[in-house]
């Protein structure tokens, strides 16, 4: 679901969608997908990189398919911005496919070695992603499975 989406049947729910000055066509499609929910007062499109920060004082930050796309130190930066923006009873959501932990069969084990390869991110267990999160002053609460690959890596400022 877009963030437009995510807000229109979210009632109290504001979004912002940050993206690279650069993504322009992307913003434009964006932009028309909000006019079209009829969320247009309650979503607001930022440029930027989450790598400088993220806007601030959100009680909620969803990151789908983020983390898993940059090597340590980047998705440490990402979630240190994060951490600095989020209010202190807010709430971290990554939408992240979890490794089993181990070494089962499993479709994720292949798309780690993929995205080590091609982009330099990796894949996760629940274990990485806490301890990965822990670094950056969260505690993570739980993940939560989803009928599809991903899950829900749910996380709280400590």
């Amino acid at each position: 679901m877009s963030v437009a989406g995510t807000v229109r049947f979210s009632a109290p729910c504001f979004g912002a969608l940050r993206r690279l000055v650069e993504c322009c066509s992307t913003c434009r499609r964006w932009s028309r997908r909000r006019a079209a929910a009829r969320v247009t007062q309650r979503c607001t499109l930022t440029g930027g990189s989450f790598f400088d920060s993220v806007p601030d004082g959100g009680d909620a930050y969803l990151l789908k398919t983020i983390i898993h796309d940059w090597k340590e130190d980047s998705a440490l930066a990402i979630l240190r911005n994060v951490r600095t923006a989020i209010a202190p009873d807010g709430k971290l959501l990554l939408l992240e496919m979890v490794l089993p932990e181990g070494a089962p069969a499993h479709p994720g084990m292949l798309l780690d070695l993929e995205m080590l390869l091609s982009a330099g991110g990796r894949k996760r267990t629940a274990r990485e992603y806490a301890d990965l999160l822990s670094c950056t002053g969260f505690r993570q609460t739980r993940v939560i499975p989803s009928a599809s690959p991903l899950s829900i890596v749910e996380a709280v400022p400590v």
